[in-house]
């Protein structure tokens, strides 16, 4: 009897010291690197450390394989400490973006900000309304990335070169007869007689210093005249004006 005891005792140790040499010694974050702990964190390629000693690459997808880039990992400290920090990433040229990955894919969830997008460029007139100052914005999936628009006019009163994500102001005193002007040089003076604009109903339209059009509306304010810019036919919601026989509508 002591003798089995003996031997059953020595057995249980070595069940100990076996499953204490198999577990994982190291957080997560960290992987083991010669017996040492070492810190998770390259700054290129997507691997993560769960806590299992080893280093993980990123799932993989062949989603849009055509525009499919490569992979990366987030986090705010940089460590990389799970799967959910890793990232997918395709260029259109234009714009490039990259989505998280959420357990399923990377493709779409219902989280605001599993994708993020840099737009590079839009057209001439036109800019990213959604853009911070290094040209990102948040959304919630690859396909809304894709298939929603970017760029947008820049409004009447703004101008926006082409190559570019942002709009500048027309001067004080001026505005634009478009809402896709792609150069100050489209900025021209608004009335300078105290009134910049008529309207009627919903319909408002501005008054410009110079008359651009022929015919022309004349509104005079004290001395000075202005000019609303006219052109053929009715339009709805518009300021429309009989001439004789022939209709006009208002125009910027």
């Amino acid at each position: 009897m002591p003798k089995k005891t003996v031997g059953f005792c020595a057995l249980m140790v070595a069940i100990l010291i076996t499953t204490s040499v198999r577990a994982a010694t190291c957080d997560p974050g960290y992987y083991l690197n010669n017996g040492v702990c070492t810190v998770c964190n390259w700054d290129e390629g997507g691997f993560y450390c769960p806590g299992d000693d080893t280093i993980h690459y990123c799932p993989s997808t062949d989603y849009d394989a055509q525009h499919l880039t490569g992979y990366s990992y987030w986090s705010e400290d940089g460590i990389h400490r799970s799967v959910a920090g890793c990232r997918a990433h395709w260029n259109y040229g234009t714009f490039i973006f990259s989505c998280g990955y959420d357990g399923a894919g990377y493709i779409e969830t219902n989280s605001a900000t599993h994708c993020m997008i840099s737009v590079y460029d839009c057209p001439a007139g036109t800019w990213c309304v959604n853009c911070n100052e290094n040209g990102n914005y948040w959304d919630w999936s690859h396909a809304a990335m894709v298939n929603n628009p970017k760029c947008f006019p820049v409004g009447y009163g703004y101008y926006s070169g082409a190559d570019d994500i942002r709009r500048g102001s027309c001067p004080a005193g001026t505005s634009t007869r478009t809402t896709t002007a792609a150069s100050v040089d489209e900025c021209i003076g608004v009335c300078g007689a105290g009134i910049t604009s008529l309207r009627a109903g919903d319909a408002v339209v501005p008054l410009w210093a110079v008359r651009t059009t022929s015919p022309a509306v004349h509104v005079r304010v004290g001395d000075r005249v202005c000019y609303g810019n006219m052109a053929p036919g009715t339009a709805t919601g518009a300021i429309n004006i009989r001439m004789s026989d022939t209709v006009y509508h208002l125009v910027p």
